[in-house]
């Protein structure tokens, strides 16, 4: 079982070639963790994959309470864990192992994959003129990660002393903030509720048609921020909303945000506009 964690596309991508080498269809925790979906149900000799982006060091918490929730139909023969980051991963594949650990699993391989920076509320992310040799870089990396993962190749899972104390100083940081009361919509804002229905923590609901936010602290995944329409303070004022192109516009007109891989989707991230899901036969006001 392929499970990924993602909040503006890169670990979906990630997971999805992962998938590509490995046979599996990957699964979205997000949507899991909304609908307080827990159950796994592996077949026998079954491996158990998590991928997901690191936060200041550590993992989101998101991550952190599906682990600590999750219910195994049986023990996987194989853990592993990839982690994007646009920063640095500091010690994050040890704190993953922390947490299967308190949850009865031992994590057998880590991965590190850099991808563009997307955390948008605390730094410009990385543009798109730059991406492009970190995203093929990327791609290379997954596709070798992918054949130790089918392989089950065990890879250390232990941190140096420097890497520590990065997760040390800053995962804290993250613990403690997350606030969402600086969040709001802005004049792009065409009401349509998608922010709040992929919210993986239901901290957006829409209240009066607009999007409200009712939970004092979320997982900053910035997946509400990537359309453009929602703004963090001044933060986001005139700043790139980064998301994988696999969000993005495609050439043609059925292209759908959620397709897997590398290459485009669609983007109302510059204003509002119709896009056109042609697995639903729907038309919807913003992507």
């Amino acid at each position: 079982m392929l499970l990924y964690f993602t909040g503006t596309g890169n670990s979906m991508a990630a997971a999805a070639a992962i998938g590509k080498i490995t046979g599996e269809e990957p699964e979205d925790m997000g949507k899991r963790l909304r609908e307080e979906d827990f159950g796994l149900t592996l077949s026998e000799g079954e491996a158990l994959g998590i991928v997901f982006p690191v936060y200041y060091g550590g993992l989101p918490t998101a991550v952190n309470e599906f682990i600590s929730k999750m219910k195994l139909s049986s023990v996987p023969s194989f853990v592993y864990g990839v982690m994007t980051y646009g920063g640095v991963p500091a010690a994050c594949r040890e704190m993953l192992g922390k947490a299967l650990s308190d949850a009865g699993l031992r994590l057998d391989a880590a991965y590190e994959v850099k991808m563009p920076a997307n955390y948008a509320v605390l730094y410009e992310p990385t543009s798109q003129d730059k991406e492009g040799p970190i995203l093929e870089k990327a791609e290379k990396d997954l596709s070798d990660i992918a054949v130790l993962i089918r392989d089950r190749v065990s890879v250390p899972v232990r941190s140096g002393a420097v890497q520590k104390l990065m997760s040390a100083v800053m995962y804290p940081l993250y613990q403690s903030g997350r606030k969402t009361a600086p969040f709001h919509t802005n004049d792009k804002c065409v009401h349509c509720g998608i922010c709040a229905s992929r919210c993986p923590v239901r901290a957006i609901e829409m209240v009066d048609g607009t999007p409200t936010w009712v939970k004092d602290r979320c997982v900053f995944c910035m997946s509400c921020v990537r359309c453009g329409a929602i703004e963090y303070g001044k933060k986001l004022t005139g700043r790139y909303r980064y998301k994988h192109p696999s969000l993005r516009k495609g050439s043609g007109p059925h292209d759908a945000e959620g397709h897997d891989g590398f290459s485009g989707a669609h983007d109302h991230s510059g204003g509002s506009g119709s896009c056109y899901d042609d697995r639903e036969k729907k038309e919807e006001k913003c992507c």
